[in-house]
């Protein structure tokens, strides 16, 4: 039998565990373009994989040593070329807190040493989660356009299979999706045309210690 000491461990520690945080039902085009941008990347490993090997059986490297090595190292390709993994690390749904901040402005040669229009802005964040453990996330873009900056302190918000995160607490909104800061009050991003999720909704939780 459980004593009354246990029985209270056991509620504290199930009142402090993490919650799952979804993207809000309102925002449904935002839920179908990350389950697309999921979808993309399974097919193109599934069909680049089921490729390589009708065409390693038809020209018999199936059943060679050197051939086999070769068929292993092209089934490996996509997994990296899509970098899937990050879909059950980084990508993963978490709120937490920016402990650190890097960001690095400068101009690179892009394709035979011809200088890229404008400047390349590397923004490496480091979040500290909710419940512990750290993630480092790092974003390559243009200053083409109104881009998110983040600051050590900020509190943020990951939704699962999106690129940014979604700084809490200010007046501005940002595009998950593509990163476009948004003023107090749109609904629509203007670069990608997707649905902003409100820094005041809150999104929705999920409790991970119900069954």
């Amino acid at each position: 039998m459980e004593t009354e000491n246990e029985k209270r461990e056991r509620e504290a520690g199930a009142r402090t565990k993490p919650e799952k945080v979804k993207i809000p039902v309102e925002n449904g085009d935002v839920r179908s373009a990350v389950r697309l941008r999921v979808a993309k990347k399974v097919l193109f490993i599934v069909g680049w994989c089921a490729a390589v090997t009708v065409i390693a059986y038809f020209t018999g490297y199936l059943g060679d040593p050197v051939g086999m090595a070769f068929v292993e190292a092209l089934w490996v390709f996509p997994f990296i070329t899509t970098k899937i993994w990050r879909l059950f690390s980084t990508e993963r749904a978490y709120e937490g807190v920016v402990t650190d901040v890097t960001l690095d402005n400068n101009v690179e040669s892009k394709g035979l040493g011809l200088p890229v229009m404008g400047s390349i802005r590397r923004q490496t964040v480091t979040v500290k989660k909710d419940g512990g453990g750290a993630v480092v996330v790092k974003y390559v873009d243009s200053e083409d356009g109104e881009r998110i900056e983040y600051a050590v302190g900020d509190r943020v918000r990951h939704y699962f299979g999106t690129q940014y995160l979604q700084k809490l607490g200010t007046k501005d909104n940002i595009c998950v999706l593509c990163g476009t800061m948004c003023g107090e009050g749109e609904d629509v991003c203007d670069v990608c045309g997707k649905s902003i999720i409100d820094n005041g909704c809150g999104g929705e939780h999920e409790r991970t210690d119900r069954p």
